[in-house]
């Protein structure tokens, strides 16, 4: 994945963050934005103030038909191999989590660990007393400091979101929502020009000497035809598709799924002749059905 806007934005807020000892931020974006593809490059290159790296942990939540704080210590337990019997309590499985996330920790000789939690708006507020208790383990010597990231779909946050708010829980709020980072998709057309831009530029396969716009569409990226140069085209589309109230963004995935639709099923196919609003309009409709009505703005 190549450095977008919106990933470059994520990246400097996260790094101020966790490189000032934040052990809990939300982010909180749309389906498709891109934010958790976003999250797992930053994560996988992640270091702290001396370029020593920090370990993290990518954990995909699913809806329990019984979201308690025993389901969520077995369903961590299970997706990172830690042995657990039948019998175990919750503070067993804790103290088992903990031990392997301290493990974690020492390989890559450090006292940070990163636990990035995704679709985190479909676990309950009292469920987060599971990541309090295993925090609680790793503080004892030698201590870890555990950094939770959780990932939230912005249309199912806001319950979620409320009960942080409450006073009754303000001892989770003060841990894990010591900031809350809203992650958008591509906001201008200057954004997406420097996204397409990469396709023109970058090479693909890697060290083949050539883009992926020329590999599309040799003769015409010869004759200085370039996909960023159509960025009016695109910007113009989506704005008059965008749906209403939604903010100016267009998310990472959809953009990466129009142009896909473009370049391999039509461009490829029928040229640059058949390039106009109408084909744009189709294949935006194509990648995210949303944008397939006549809204204008």
């Amino acid at each position: 994945m190549f450095h977008t806007p919106p990933l470059k934005r994520l990246e400097q807020r996260l790094y101020q963050r966790l490189w000032n000892g934040s052990t809990g931020i939300f982010v909180v974006g749309n389906a498709r934005s891109g934010k958790t593809t976003a999250l797992k490059k930053i994560l996988r290159d992640l270091v702290d103030r001396s370029e020593r790296p920090i370990p993290s942990l990518h954990f995909t939540t699913a809806r329990r038909d019984t979201p308690t704080v025993r389901s969520l210590q077995t369903a961590l337990c299970e997706q990172f191999d830690v042995q657990i019997r039948a019998r175990d309590t919750p503070a067993q499985m804790a103290k088992r989590m903990a031990s392997h996330l301290r493990e974690y920790a020492f390989k890559a000789g450090t006292q940070r660990v990163v636990l990035c939690i995704d679709d985190a708006h479909k676990l309950r507020i009292e469920q987060w007393d599971v990541f309090s208790e295993i925090a609680t383990y790793l503080e004892y010597r030698p201590s870890i400091q555990l950094s939770v990231i959780s990932v939230l779909d912005a249309h199912y946050a806001q319950p979620l979101l409320n009960a942080f708010r409450s006073p009754k829980y303000s001892y989770l709020r003060g841990r894990y929502m010591n900031q809350t980072i809203d992650f958008y998709g591509i906001q201008s057309q200057r954004e997406l020009r420097s996204v397409l831009s990469a396709y023109d530029t970058l090479q693909y396969p890697a060290d083949s000497g050539i883009s992926y716009t020329q590999m599309i569409l040799p003769e015409d990226f010869t004759a200085g035809w370039r996909l960023a140069d159509q960025s009016d085209l695109l910007w113009s589309v989506f704005r008059c598709r965008r749906l209403e109230g939604e903010p100016l963004a267009w998310g990472m995935q959809s953009v990466i799924d129009t142009v896909q639709f473009l370049l391999l099923d039509y461009l490829a196919i029928d040229g640059l002749k058949t390039l106009n609003e109408s084909l744009v309009a189709h294949c935006l409709a194509e990648a995210s059905p949303e944008y397939g009505g006549t809204r204008r703005r």
